[in-house]
């Protein structure tokens, strides 16, 4: 009887162990294959023609506007890249900041490439980037995006390869939940940006053409019925 018992008991932890690990299994399926294809996703962009100065003033300025949206910060002084987000051997992954130099290691982008990273948020391969805060340079003038581009080419070449970048489990999991910042993925929050920009300019618009037909109707003049 207690043997039957046994059996009985270690036959219904197996099972509940095995379902355990069949629901585990499946929900990280579906956060894997839903975050995998963020990360795949192509954005066909198209990339304005901007010629780049090599000027002194171009240059100047170019690094007051680096300074004033934090590049030394995430790239290091030298833009050499900078262990600031995820480092190697972080349960989440590892994402650091890019070689942004023309050195060894370095993402050796050419104008096209920058306008492309900075205006839109993807890569040559058309993926976005991870981590980059394009939505905060994307809507710079044409002035300012050739003097910020003109200061990064131009910097020394520094050899410095940075650790490949990974998404762990654990982090895989908070991109599901939406739990890391909203630019990991640089183009989403653009795209998202641009489609609200549409919506309100709909609003607006169906507002702009409601309001005369709305004025006439209050003012004109109340029908009196006499009987």
């Amino acid at each position: 009887m207690q043997k039957s018992f046994g059996k009985r008991v270690l036959k219904w932890l197996g099972i509940s162990f095995l379902s355990i690990f069949l629901l585990v299994a499946l929900i990280y399926t579906v956060v894997y294959l839903s975050t995998q294809n963020r990360i795949d996703k192509i954005y066909n962009v198209t990339v304005q023609d901007l010629t780049i100065p090599s000027d002194s003033l171009s240059y100047e300025k170019g690094r007051h506007i680096a300074q004033n949206r934090g590049c030394m910060g995430c790239h290091g002084e030298n833009l050499a890249g900078k262990e600031v987000f995820l480092p190697p051997g972080s349960p989440m992954g590892t994402l650091v900041a890019s070689n942004i130099t023309s050195g060894k290691g370095g993402i050796q982008y050419d104008d096209k490439d920058w306008i492309r990273i900075l205006r839109h948020g993807v890569n040559k391969e058309g993926k976005s980037v991870w981590l980059m805060p394009s939505h905060e340079f994307c809507h710079l003038s044409n002035s300012d995006m050739r003097a910020l581009i003109s200061y990064v080419k131009n910097q020394p070449p520094v050899n410095n390869t940075v650790p490949k970048k990974e998404i762990k489990p654990l982090g895989r999991l908070m991109v599901f939940l939406n739990k890391f910042p909203c630019y990991l993925l640089s183009s989403s929050i653009i795209v998202k940006n641009m489609q609200m920009i549409y919506h309100l300019l709909l609003l607006q618009n169906m507002v702009l053409i409601w309001l005369p037909h709305a004025r006439d109707v209050m003012l004109k003049p109340t029908q009196v019925h006499r009987p």
